[in-house]
């Protein structure tokens, strides 16, 4: 009983890495701006400038590491300057 459903979650394993050899990972900070959207993460982003918020504070707002801060960062502000 073991070995066969050993030898069936072998194969399905096999055939998921197959299906999803050429899937990339979506990067956190897109993640980040898709869900809460672009005029929230501004408004954390511009509170953190004003010192309103700590860095730890606009981390735990958005739910980023803060070493993807820089990243972030940079997207949201490439993003705005395309709405403006």
């Amino acid at each position: 009983m073991q070995k066969e459903f050993s030898k069936e979650y072998q194969e399905n394993l096999s055939k998921k890495k197959e299906k999803n050899k050429d899937w990339f990972p979506t990067p956190t900070y897109k993640n980040v701006i898709n869900l809460s959207g672009l005029p929230y993460v501004n408004l954390v982003l511009s509170s953190y400038y004003q010192e309103k918020i700590s860095l730890s504070d606009w981390s735990d707002l958005l739910g980023i590491k803060i070493k993807n801060f820089p990243e972030t960062e940079t997207e949201i502000m490439n993003k705005s300057r395309k709405y403006e």
